[in-house]
């Protein structure tokens, strides 16, 4: 098996030569190949991440809240203004 250097020198050799370009295929299948990927998540880090997304949920209806506690009061003021 060729190493990605030794194929690039061989295709810069080729160039510089002027002789056919190499033709090398590419892997294109979608499979995964990292350990990572193939490993099912423990019981801890399930925890850990259930933690995780209630904490962003939280953060996030916090936000809108407090968004919606600005924008209401404005909204009213400008009506009775107006």
């Amino acid at each position: 098996m060729e190493t990605r250097i030794e194929k690039y020198r061989e295709y810069r050799r080729s160039i510089i030569a002027g002789g056919p370009l190499l033709k090398t295929q590419i892997e294109t299948s979608l499979k995964t190949t990292s350990k990572e990927s193939q490993l099912s998540v423990s019981e801890q880090e399930a925890v850990f991440l259930r933690k995780i997304k209630r904490k962003e949920m939280i953060g996030t209806i916090t936000y809108l809240v407090f968004l919606l506690g600005i924008i209401t009061p404005l909204i009213v003021f400008g009506l009775i203004l107006f």
